[in-house]
């Protein structure tokens, strides 16, 4: 019974691996005909081409193995086709302006806006690494001077943190300024690293390209509204939760003030569901917060899910936690997603183990052993079908259970 309970979490994965080959192929493809349409022009010799074809392999199978093995992007959930062909538009649009740019002049050349647009979409990290790829691939297909490489990496690594302040509108201006008085500083020192003088004129000359990213960025933030869905949830709702995290917050004064008993089993779960949460690289801040309110009705009711959402929205929880709060007791409703799960089995190993020791008193109970109950009774039952959780991640996250519970104690 429990060996066709795995195959179901091992066919969620395979899904996603499934996705993660077909993107890849294409990607592969899609490079392939763009650069050999490139090399063939009279100026690049076949080696040369041989090696740019390597390397732009290389930089997609890192971006992508990066993207993969990060199954903690926020906004993003990468279990799914449009995740993927999001990814994939994104990968070529860069490549097509990449190639495209060997065209332009140098004064008229934006290369920054494609770490910022990987920095504005995922994370800071996703820009660097972008900011070395394409900068790189660029030299190599325009046959620049390997100095220019320096120049192209520090304005793009500039780019990728003011793309950061995209996210709010009111920050705008402040990402603008810092690009275009960073890109005034970092032209006036790569001129003196050539030619070792001063040259103002230069330096504001080539002010012209960073201006064309920073309005195209703009542009793009503006008027691209699954990008604004993304952007939302990266730093309003993060702030959200973790506001409501700290214990200056108005509901979590209040869950301290009106239970004791309920405030104390509440960051207990929030400790150990974290503790879980990091061992399988998920979002650890949405899962501290949906574990601390989980029981916030039983300050006020035995219904204590219908009121503890009631209590969630006059707070103003993000919906995110509002799902938490109503999944994390099976008998209402079953995990639908891998932070529920977390919460709901750090709720049950707590309840499972101060149940024994109030049935038990004086007698030491074994939490390894209870948290191997529970853990394999929800495998049993089907109760985490429909949660994404693969047989490695269930092992995973009840091993980090053990360790944490076992060292406390």
């Amino acid at each position: 019974m429990r060996e066709l309970k795995k195959q179901s979490y091992v066919s969620i994965n395979a899904k996603s691996n499934i996705m993660k080959i077909v993107m890849v192929a294409i990607s592969i493809v899609l490079t392939t005909l763009i650069l050999s349409l490139r090399a063939n022009e009279n100026y690049m010799w076949p080696s040369q081409a041989i090696t740019v074809n390597v390397y732009a392999y290389i930089c997609l199978i890192i971006l992508a193995i990066c993207l993969i093995v990060d199954r903690n992007l926020k906004g993003h959930d990468f279990e799914t086709v449009k995740s993927w062909v999001f990814f994939i538009v994104l990968y070529a649009i860069s490549l097509f302006l990449t190639v495209g740019l060997t065209f332009v002049d140098d004064l008229l050349r934006p290369l920054c806006i494609i770490p910022m647009l990987f920095s504005l979409f995922y994370e800071l990290r996703y820009g660097f690494l972008a900011t070395i790829m394409f900068s790189a691939l660029f030299v190599l297909l325009s046959g620049e001077a390997v100095e220019s490489l320096l120049l192209m990496v520090l304005m793009g690594a500039v780019g990728c943190v003011a793309a950061r302040f995209y996210i709010k509108l009111k920050t705008i201006a402040i990402g603008a300024i810092l690009m275009l008085v960073a890109a005034f500083f970092i032209n006036l020192l790569f001129y003196y690293m050539l030619y070792e003088e001063i040259n103002a004129v230069y330096a504001f000359e080539h002010i012209v390209s960073v201006v064309i990213a920073v309005v195209a960025l703009l542009v793009v933030s503006l008027l691209y509204k699954p990008t604004k869905k993304v952007i939302v949830w990266n730093s309003r709702i993060r702030d959200k939760l973790v506001s409501l995290s700290s214990p200056e917050s108005p509901a979590y004064k209040y869950m301290k003030s009106a239970s004791i008993p309920v405030f104390t089993h509440s960051t207990d779960v929030m400790e150990l569901a974290v503790i879980g949460a990091k061992s399988i690289a998920i979002d650890d801040v949405l899962v501290k917060c949906g574990a601390l309110y989980h029981d916030i009705g039983k300050c006020e009711s035995t219904d204590y899910i219908k009121v503890g959402v009631n209590i969630a929205r006059k707070f103003k929880m993000p919906e995110n936690v509002i799902k938490i709060i109503k999944e994390h007791n099976v008998s209402v409703k079953l995990p639908t997603s891998k932070e529920a799960a977390l919460v709901m089995l750090a709720d049950s190993v707590y309840t499972s183990y101060d149940y024994l020791a109030e049935k038990n008193p004086g007698k030491k109970i074994d939490i390894a052993q209870v948290i191997n109950s529970v853990f394999n009774n929800r495998l049993d039952k089907g109760t985490l079908n429909d949660t994404g959780l693969s047989v490695e991640e269930f092992t995973r996250v009840k091993q980090s259970f053990i360790d944490w519970t076992t060292m406390k104690n």
